[in-house]
């Protein structure tokens, strides 16, 4: 079976990347052959890594910007290489555009649809190109029921479980010293991690408020690591509001390590499809509250709480840890493997189904 795998996503440390990345590995890792065509822009290590797995990375520039070039580059790339399986990720009808360009080629090849959000910035066009979207693909997936729900319009759809290979997210005291000294933290200082891109989705403004609330105390300091259209305004606020209790830093390569350090995770998301790092802050043991927007297929271990958007309630959550405390990477790991959430056993699902879509 040969896939081209299609991120409508910028290739950052977002979740759609990080999916893609994970389904990728373990395709090629059960010898399916994996090209991965991106939309402008893949970070160096992300591009490197796939390389080295013997992925052949595409880019044709912005989609948005260049549509018409993407869409020839795209039948170009069809045409040459013969796939078995399309299968594009995004967020809304704008997939209409992958739709079109696979076209002429559907009596050779399936189309998948994955749909990974629950919103879209492009409402208008969403509506516009929903009717010929709808028409044109072979399989829907989605990473979540309320993902699926808003991309397919009552249309059936399979979910299809976002995975992480829990051997990558264990605790490691090492990284937590490594990582608590880089920040100069003090033995009895407690870490409270965001890590995410910073959009208004993340609602990095709620952490500020919380993280006020805790000024004036010293034993509690705020990490934030991300990127993204709000960085410039978030890290102003943080020297307007005299925020000397929080670091903004840019994403990290190591997220496991940062999750070692923490000894807890927020997520206070305004609108989450799934929220992957959420995943393998459980894997590595750490206690973690999410935003009740937060798909309730994530809460798998006692690690995890939801709390409403209510800065006491956050305050009290993160009063109430303790440095160091945490549960076992063993048995959260079990329990993950055990709700399906593993990358072996989602990837070897999802190659069957398309498998058996191809024989049709």
């Amino acid at each position: 079976m040969k896939i081209l795998i299609i991120n409508t996503n910028r290739f950052d440390r977002n979740g759609m990347s990080t999916f893609v990345m994970n389904y990728a590995k373990a395709f090629v890792k059960f010898g399916t052959s994996v090209d991965v065509l991106v939309n402008g822009f893949i970070e160096q290590d992300f591009n490197d890594l796939l390389v080295e797995l013997g992925i052949n990375v595409y880019n044709f520039g912005n989609r948005n910007r260049q549509p018409l070039k993407y869409l020839r580059k795209l039948r170009e790339l069809i045409r040459k290489e013969e796939y078995d399986i399309v299968y594009v990720q995004g967020n809304s009808a704008t997939l209409a555009i992958e739709a079109f360009a696979v076209n002429p080629f559907r009596n050779q090849l399936k189309v998948a649809m994955h749909a990974h959000g629950v919103t879209t910035s492009h409402p208008f066009i969403n509506s516009l190109l929903k009717q010929y979207f709808l028409n044109h693909f072979d399989i829907a997936l989605a990473a979540s029921q309320a993902a699926g729900e808003f991309l397919f319009d009552g249309r059936s759809f399979d979910v299809v479980k976002n995975g992480i290979n829990v051997d990558e997210f264990g605790y490691s005291n090492i990284n937590r010293e490594n990582v608590r000294n880089a920040l100069k933290l003090a033995p009895n200082q407690k870490l409270i991690v965001q890590l995410g891109a910073l959009t208004p989705q993340k609602n990095y403004p709620f952490t500020l408020d919380i993280a006020e609330s805790f000024l004036n105390d010293n034993s509690t300091y705020f990490a934030l690591f991300g990127d993204g259209p709000e960085y410039n305004q978030i890290s102003q606020e943080i020297a307007n509001r005299q925020l000397t209790n929080i670091g903004l830093f840019k994403p990290v390569k190591d997220v496991s390590a940062v999750l070692s350090a923490a000894d807890g995770v927020i997520f206070p998301s305004q609108f989450e499809p799934f929220g992957l790092v959420a995943l393998e802050a459980q894997s590595v043991g750490t206690m973690l509250a999410v935003s009740n927007v937060f798909v309730r297929e994530l809460d798998i271990t006692p690690a995890i709480s939801y709390l409403d958007l209510n800065v006491q309630a956050w305050h009290e959550w993160i009063d109430d840890l303790s440095v160091g405390n945490r549960y076992d990477s063993a048995l959260t790991q079990k329990l993950i493997v055990e709700a399906q959430f593993d990358m072996d056993t989602n990837a070897t699902k999802l190659l069957h189904v398309f498998e058996s879509y191809l024989l049709k």
